[in-house]
């Protein structure tokens, strides 16, 4: 992964997101990778081509038939957090040791169906250059190659909510500390993948708070998005 995130000439037509589940008897992943152009084996996943695979569906095809060969877990209960950092070769054997031995995954594992996966979605700096000339940067993305890292439970009953949620904030927090330390820490957090308490909004910066807060005053001066419509997070 830091092979494809530290190559200075990034092929904006590529990207992938990589998810690893490290509470199943042994550790498996899933890896997806999208290219934009008609190409069989583009150069830009040059660095994933050794990796042995159990099973290998990259194929040129439609990107409705490409979201339609995804897995869609039947398990009903969900929890995701988000955080972001600055990608290094010293850094991700430390989250992977994390990943692999912190006491949260034998709570979540012990749930009924309770299950632990991680993801990586490289994001480079090309694609927050593209943002800022096509008119602003709401979100406040730094202009560096960086990785956004999302870390999703499932489980079957209601009534675990809680016990899932406070083990997958416990391994957010874990990440945070590292990434904190390590100096690698991005104040950002990507609205899909953040968890209901996770103040995503507060993270785009003081300045863009205020825009967005003067965008909601004029097109939206009575507030039915902030206070009629469910769910979903709302300007601070």
């Amino acid at each position: 992964m830091i092979e494809y995130q530290s190559n200075p000439n990034k092929d904006p037509y590529a990207n992938l997101i990589l998810q690893a589940f490290t509470t199943n008897n042994s550790v498996g992943a899933f890896m997806n990778m999208v290219y934009l152009k008609p190409e069989v084996a583009p150069l830009a996943f040059r660095p994933f081509y050794s990796i042995p695979t159990v099973i290998d569906t990259t194929r040129i095809q439609t990107l409705t038939q490409f979201i339609s060969g995804q897995l869609v877990p039947t398990v009903p209960r969900f929890d995701w957090f988000a955080t972001t950092f600055k990608p290094s070769a010293s850094l991700y054997p430390k989250i992977e040791q994390i990943m692999t031995t912190a006491p949260e995954l034998k709570t979540i594992a012990s749930l009924t169906a309770g299950s632990f996966a991680l993801g990586l979605q490289p994001i480079s700096s090309s694609v927050v250059l593209a943002g800022n000339a096509r008119g602003g940067n709401a979100l406040n993305l730094q202009n560096i190659n960086q990785t956004w890292f999302v870390l999703d439970t499932t489980h079957w009953f209601p009534e675990d909510d809680e016990t899932a949620h406070n083990a997958t904030r416990g391994l957010h927090e874990k990440i945070e500390d590292l990434t904190h330390n390590e100096g690698s820490y991005l104040r950002y957090q990507f609205m899909n993948d953040a968890s209901y308490d996770q103040e995503v909004i507060a993270h785009y910066g003081t300045n863009n708070v205020r825009r967005l807060r003067a965008v909601q005053r004029k097109y939206d001066p009575n507030l039915v998005f902030q206070r009629l419509v469910p769910g979903g997070f709302k300007l601070p």
